[in-house]
């Protein structure tokens, strides 16, 4: 029956003129676990060993990460821009720097957002409009600024409408990446909350609210006084026996089993017509849920906007296009997405798609602005309105559901819901045709992981080569939940003025020490562990603040307050909640985790000891099983080392709070907190593996490491660091590209393959021994396999790994790991060009603040060096004095640097500008030549780029014209 138009009646949700189409996908079978026992009182999962992930968007052919020097370049364009819009992008920059006015880095963004926006007289253009995120910030130790803004159109973000500025202490804009939407603005729709628009503020809202409820009461509770209604709406309902009878479309029952027989009065036969509309009303304006009395039998979920049944009802109306309800579009893109081959089966039959969506229960948040940023317009804030969807299929929680724009290749703006969807395996950012349901216009999947063998290796372990031993130191049930993507309360400031003192015994871990990348480098020993003590002041069991996650646990014997201090005496800290999960299920909180504890050393000098058998290489020697089960406590421990070594390496080049490391608590330095890395060691999701999940800064990332049944003993991911460096490399590049807070700028192509080789390179550069070149294979270890899990060694010897650029053109390079393999195989080269210029230390961690005058020299370059490098020079950090220092040291500034969705290009020409800026442009000729060894010269190109990655690619070896030198 179709909808009566009243005045008071105000509805997004409307016909849609297109019957749903799908998008086909092979999904993937899980295999069942060997066993079905209980693990730690919960039962294991399936495996699903091939983790189905989907990732695409748009290609934006007016994508530019431009600066002064790249517009001068003389050398073939290539990029897809022309000369003249090159010049125009340097234009702009000039500009700017130019005007005369405060050089604060919010005033420099906006300024420069407005330019390229083309405001005339300072008036945006009609529906145009832009923020600064919140997550922008200013390099501590750099003094660079990387700022971020978000554009808006119509008063929704466009969602992949990016600015990102690199501005200089000075004030003077570096270099920008962007993707900002110039081309006219569509007719703004009617917004489902075009009612609390009208609201002048939430006062005026509320009394609106209200009134929808007595309106309600009086047609659905007329012998029932309001005191009466408001002790029966307010009950728990969520603990009684319902008895939700619905009685015909103008009969409306809800109540408990008691208040049915008590008060039989309250039942009324009602107009539809006029209840209805009221209840549709109240549900979406007031963001009043749909298990409220006041909707009970309101049977809100079978008119969904989009489904068969309303596009029948609504055949003979005609206007403007209009908008698919959220529940059928999140649907629609679980079909695609799941894989449970049986579940997509029955959501390919629409009628099926439907009455799941049906059962999906809508609560509404609604926000004066969508966003914690001021708007450039200055306007009157306005209501937004967010949908958060529960009870969905296969979702490990809600899933907040938004409008949005994205652009179109056409140079338009298409209208989407945006999803944020915690799956068991995947976490998507999805965003679905608003219009059109099952057309999804661009997925992100922020769990990345590690490519299977290709196929099973035999049990007789492989001779992998030894490498040298460094000279350095149904539905889900509510108690199994993955991490969710909520952040807890902040520590008070009051708690955050400082870190507490150190713990008084120094902890001792007996593991494979740092640097060691798997147990044929070398044996465990006894360690304190690599730490930079700026990163963890600390330490790594201590959490400054009363503050914990574990705090409803009934027994948590090795958490305690000391002081105003939560510490930990097992495998828990600021950095990192360690773990194992054989079950596959993800708990983390729960009483039942047996967590490895430090215990009481031979000789009493700690009561810190983490000691726990790991047999391997007697079981290795024998070829015997060795149960995963035997050794987990020593597992878990490896794991919590490496993250935290890692951590604090990692910090010491600038991941740190206000860029968006993982921590719990960030001492009052920036950023967001409540989001150390949950970590699970021999995870049973799985085996063959790894994966790391990156929501946005203020949200936990999580890891899971898997045992590689590749050869007799299994082998345990969690003690080859190279794994656990590649998995965790994915939440650095994440937070950094783009910003803290985007978690989609490495979705796919280009970008999700460098997202891959960044983790490859820094785990080669860590395990490298000397200044020798040497063949690194990945992941040889745990897969046993000589050559590894990439199709080649990383090798600077183009016998052994002969990839180009043009490689990601060849078939079976279309993968984001293989694109990882060819980015990371260029960043090999550029580190061998480092070291042999500028040599190799044995020691990436650099010296404390407190270290004598020699021992900082011996690592960085002295001030009287610094002031001989070139006037280019802008960033104030120190100068790594070693080539593989300096890279790593190039890659995370780069990657500040880069524009969300970078490409080769961008991510090359990104290195080049960190090292303008660290050294002044010393090795500009040195990284131009090693990038242009691997086909990414100055004339390198691609043609006809897809929303996966493709195209068609040309290797480029020449070089900047200052770089050629007679030989070349």
């Amino acid at each position: 029956m179709a909808r009566p138009a009243t005045h008071g009646h105000k509805r997004l949700f409307a016909l849609i003129a297109l019957l749903p189409f799908w998008l086909s996908f092979a999904s993937l079978a899980a295999s069942p676990l060997p066993n079905s026992h209980l693990v730690n009182g919960i039962a294991p999962r399936p495996q699903d060993p091939s983790r189905k992930s989907l990732a695409w968007g748009p290609e934006h052919n007016h994508k530019v990460f431009a600066d002064l020097e790249s517009a001068n370049d003389a050398a073939p364009l290539r990029r897809g821009l022309d000369s003249t819009r090159k010049h125009a992008y340097a234009a702009a920059i000039h500009y700017v720097n130019a005007e005369v006015g405060p050089k604060t880095p919010y005033s420099v963004a906006t300024r420069l957002a407005k330019h390229l926006l083309g405001y005339a007289q300072g008036l945006a253009p009609s529906g145009h409009d832009f923020y600064v995120r919140p997550d922008s910030y200013t390099d501590p130790s750099s003094g660079i600024s990387h700022y971020f803004i978000r554009q808006l159109v119509n008063g929704l973000e466009v969602a992949d409408g990016d600015l990102n500025i690199n501005i200089s202490p000075e004030g003077k804009i570096l270099s920008f990446g962007s993707t900002l939407f110039a081309g006219q603005a569509p007719p703004p729709f009617t917004n489902q909350g075009v009612a609390a628009s009208e609201a002048t503020s939430d006062e005026e809202l509320s009394q609106r609210c209200d009134k929808l409820r007595s309106e309600l009461e009086a047609h659905l509770f007329p012998q029932a006084s309001s005191a009466e209604y408001t002790e029966t709406a307010g009950a728990d309902w969520s603990n009684t026996n319902e008895a939700f009878v619905r009685g015909g479309v103008h009969q409306f029952v809800f109540e408990s089993n008691a208040a049915a027989a008590e008060h039989p009065a309250h039942r009324a036969k009602v107009d539809s017509n006029t209840v209805l509309p009221l209840q549709e009303e109240l549900h979406e304006l007031c963001g009043v849920p749909t298990d409220d009395p006041l909707l009970h039998g309101a049977d809100l979920s079978s008119r969904l906007a989009g489904s068969l049944s309303h596009l029948r009802a609504k055949r003979d109306l005609h206007g403007p296009e209009s908008i698919v309800d959220p529940r059928l579009a999140l649907i629609y893109f679980l079909r695609q997405a799941t894989p449970d081959e049986g579940l997509a089966a029955r959501l390919s039959d629409p009628r099926a798609a439907e009455s799941e969506a049906a059962q999906i229960v809508t609560t509404f948040e609604h926000k004066l602005q969508p966003h914690a940023g001021k708007t450039d317009s200055g306007a009157q804030a306005s209501h937004t309105q967010i949908e958060y969807l529960h009870n969905v299929p296969t979702a490990k929680g809600p899933v907040p559901a938004q409008l949005a724009y994205v652009q179109t290749e056409g140079e338009g703006l298409n209208l989407v819901w945006k999803f944020q969807i915690p799956l068991e395996d995947n976490a998507y950012e999805a965003y679905a045709d608003a219009h059109r349901p099952g057309s999804i216009s661009t997925v992100v999947d922020w769990v990345h992981s590690m490519p299977r063998p290709r196929s099973k290796a035999a049990t007789k372990p492989a001779k992998v080569a030894s490498l040298g031993r460094p000279e350095f130191g149904n539905r889900r049930l509510p108690e199994l939940g993955r991490p969710d993507f909520s952040s807890y309360t902040p520590i008070k400031p009051s708690e955050a003025d400082g870190p507490a003192a150190p713990l008084s015994h120094e902890p001792l871990y007996r593991v494979f020490k740092w640097g060691l990348n798997d147990p044929t480098e070398g044996r465990r020993s006894n360690e304190k562990g690599e730490r930079y003590e700026e990163a963890s002041p600390v330490g790594w069991h201590t959490v400054p603040g009363k503050h914990s996650p574990f705090s409803s646990l009934k027994v948590d014997e090795a958490r305690s307050l000391v002081g105003d201090n939560t510490v930990y005496s097992d495998t828990r800290g600021n950095n990192v909640f360690a773990q194992a999960d054989p079950s596959g299920n993800g708990e983390w909180k729960s009483d039942s985790i047996k967590r490895p504890k430090g215990r009481l050393s031979e000789d009493g000098s700690t009561d810190m000891m983490f000691n726990y058998p790991y047999k391997w290489r007697k079981s290795e020697k024998k070829q015997t099983e060795l149960p995963p089960a035997d050794y987990v406590a020593a597992a878990t421990v490896q794991l919590f080392v490496t993250i935290n070594e890692y951590h604090d390496l990692l910090y010491a080049y600038g991941f740190d709070e206000a860029s968006g490391n993982f921590q719990e608590h960030n001492f009052g330095r920036g950023g967001e907190a409540n989001d150390g890395v949950i970590a699970f060691a021999q995870d049973g999701a799985g085996t063959d593996n790894a994966d790391f999940m990156t929501p946005p800064d203020g949200q936990r990332g999580r890891m899971r490491m898997y045992v590689w049944d590749q050869s007799t003993p299994f082998r345990d991911g969690d003690f080859e660091a190279g794994i656990v460096i590649h998995e965790y490399s994915h939440g650095l590049s994440t937070r950094l590209t783009g910003g803290p807070a985007n978690s989609g700028c490495l979705g796919w192509g280009e970008s999700g393959g460098m997202g891959e080789g960044w983790g490859d390179a820094l785990a080669s550069i860590i395990r490298r021994t000397g200044a020798a070149p040497h063949d690194w294979p990945m992941g040889s270890w745990a897969s046993n396999r000589a050559k590894g899990i990439r199709n080649y060694p990383y090798s600077t010897n183009k016998t052994v790994n002969p990839e180009t650029y043009s490689y990601l053109d060849h078939a079976g390079y279309w993968g984001v790991h293989a694109i990882g393999e060819v980015w990371a195989t260029m960043l090999n080269e550029v580190e061998e060009a480092l070291v042999l210029e500028h040599g190799f230390t044995t020691n990436l961690f650099p010296p404390a603040t407190n270290a004598t005058a020699k021992e900082q020299a011996a690592f960085f370059l002295t001030e009287d060096e610094v002031a001989s490098l070139s006037k280019h020079r802008v960033s104030k950090r120190r100068v790594p004095r070693h080539g593989n220092s300096l890279l790593v040291q190039l890659i995370l500034d780069g990657m500040k640097l880069q524009p969300c969705r970078p490409s080769f290009f961008d991510a090359r020409d990104a290195i080049v500008q960190a090292d303008k800026h660290l050294t002044g442009g010393q090795n500009k000729c040195l990284l131009w030549k090693a990038f242009a060894k691997r086909g990414l010269g100055t004339d390198a190109s691609v043609i006809g780029r897809t929303p996966w990655g493709g195209g068609k690619r040309s290797d480029g070896y020449a070089v900047p014209h200052d770089c050629k030198s007679s030989s070349d």
